[in-house]
C-alpha cells in the first residue's frame, strides 16, 4: 500500500482479518480472554531472557481486544500443548498466525495468515545451487523444525537426511556452521534470525 511501511501494511492486514474472526466469533466477548502464544516463535511470539512475553502477534492481539475493552490474558506454551488446551476449553483461542495447511484448517475454525509467508529454503551465503523443490534436496541434509507438517512432509520424502531442531534459531546455526546443507522454514521467520544474529545465511527460493 503506498504510503505505508512493510511493518504498517502487515499490522492493517492483521487488524482486518484477526477483527473480523473475533467479530464474527464473540459477538458478546467476555472481558476477559485467555489467548495461547507460541513461546518460542520469533519475531511473533516469545519470551526472552525472563521477560515478560513479546511479539509481533503479541501486540497486534492485545491491541484489538483492549479495542474490545477485553483483556488478555496471554498463555505462552509450546503449539502441541497449545491445541491441547483449546481442545479442553482452558485457552479461548490461540493468537498466531499459521500456515493455510489443510492440517490447520482442519484443527482451528479460522485459520487465514495475515502476513505474506511463504516456505523458503535457507542457504550459507557461500552456497550457489538452488533448491526449487524437495526432490532438488535429496541426497542432502535438511534441517527443519520438529514436530510440524513441514517436517512430516520433508521426511516422508526425503528420509533420514532430515535433521529436526527443537528451535529453528538452531537449526540455522548448524546451517552457518555447515553442518546442513539446507534450512526449510517460513520466510519472515529466517529473515528475523538471518538479521537478529547476524549469520551468514540467505533466503533462497
Amino acid at each position: 500500500v503506498q504510503g505505508l511501511t512493510r511493518r504498517q501494511c502487515l499490522q492493517t492486514m492483521a487488524f482486518v482479518s484477526l477483527g473480523s474472526a473475533l467479530s464474527s466469533g464473540w459477538a458478546q466477548a467476555p472481558r476477559q480472554m485467555r489467548v495461547g502464544f507460541i513461546k518460542r516463535y520469533q519475531p511473533y511470539s516469545f519470551v526472552a531472557d525472563g521477560a515478560a512475553l513479546q511479539g509481533f502477534d503479541v501486540d497486534v492481539v492485545q491491541t484489538v481486544l483492549a479495542s474490545m475493552n477485553v483483556t488478555m490474558v496471554p498463555v505462552a506454551d509450546t503449539l502441541v500443548r497449545l491445541q491441547a488446551m483449546l481442545a479442553k476449553g482452558e485457552i479461548d483461542f490461540i493468537g498466531n498466525q499459521l500456515l493455510h495447511t489443510p492440517e490447520n484448517r482442519r484443527r482451528f475454525d479460522f485459520v487465514v495468515p495475515y502476513a505474506s509467508i511463504q516456505l523458503v529454503a535457507v542457504l550459507h551465503e557461500s552456497d550457489d545451487r538452488d533448491f526449487f523443490s524437495l526432490d532438488d534436496m535429496l541426497g542432502r541434509k535438511l534441517g527443519v523444525l520438529a514436530n510440524t507438517g513441514v517436517a512430516d512432509q520433508a521426511r516422508d520424502a526425503l528420509g533420514k537426511s532430515v535433521r529436526s531442531f527443537d528451535r529453528i534459531d538452531l537449526a540455522l546455526k548448524a546451517l552457518a556452521a555447515k553442518e546442513l546443507d539446507v534450512v526449510l522454514e517460513e520466510n519472515l521467520i529466517v529473515e528475523y534470525h538471518i538479521e537478529q544474529d547476524q549469520l551468514p545465511l540467505k533466503v533462497g527460493a
